[in-house]
């Protein structure tokens, strides 16, 4: 590969990693996790990486790689797991009339209650409500966007990878006078 096709590498990796930041950034600026520092840790972060794949870095071309798939396989487990309980409860709160109907009142309190979920295993609500619509179907433009990003974001890797290998005196820095 030559330089230009390396330079056209690297701005799809920094460019999808620049858009994830930013438009991850008006999102949760425009949801109720908007007040919440914590929120803005990953947007943040992926801005930071589209500097450093801008910078030609390796590490920061493959550290947004890996974060966006990671972060992808999150999001669609928590859209999947969600789809799951609301199933669950359904068929709970069916079971629960069922034996209402069948169980005197002194029981009926004890068929009622149930064991408060962990919050801390609770899927975070903004990946659900990005990634969920129509009933619990996980959306088309989820996997447009993952596969779209995922392959920019590879891209970037490559590029970064092979200028590094055409230009390896820029690759460490030497100490030498």
């Amino acid at each position: 590969m030559n330089d230009t096709l390396n330079k056209i590498f690297v701005a799809c990796g920094w460019l999808a990693a620049g858009a994830i930041g930013i438009l991850s950034t008006a999102y949760v600026a425009s949801g109720p996790e908007g007040g919440y520092a914590k929120y803005y840790v990953i947007p943040m972060m992926f801005i930071v990486l589209a500097f450093g794949i801008y910078r030609i870095s390796r590490l920061c071309a493959l550290a947004a790689l890996i974060v966006f798939a990671g972060s992808r396989f999150l999001f669609y487990s928590a859209a999947v797991s969600r789809q799951h309980s609301a199933v669950a409860s359904q068929s709970h709160s069916a079971a629960v009339s069922r034996q209402h109907s069948a169980v005197a009142s002194q029981s009926h309190s004890a068929a009622v209650s149930q064991p408060h979920p962990d919050v801390a295993s609770q899927p975070h609500p903004a990946a659900v409500s990005q990634q969920q619509a129509r009933e619990g179907d996980v959306v088309i433009g989820f996997w447009i966007s993952s596969v779209s990003l995922s392959l920019l974001l590879m891209l970037g890797a490559v590029g970064t990878v092979a200028w590094h290998a055409r230009h390896p005196e820029a690759s460490a820095p030497t100490f030498e006078s």
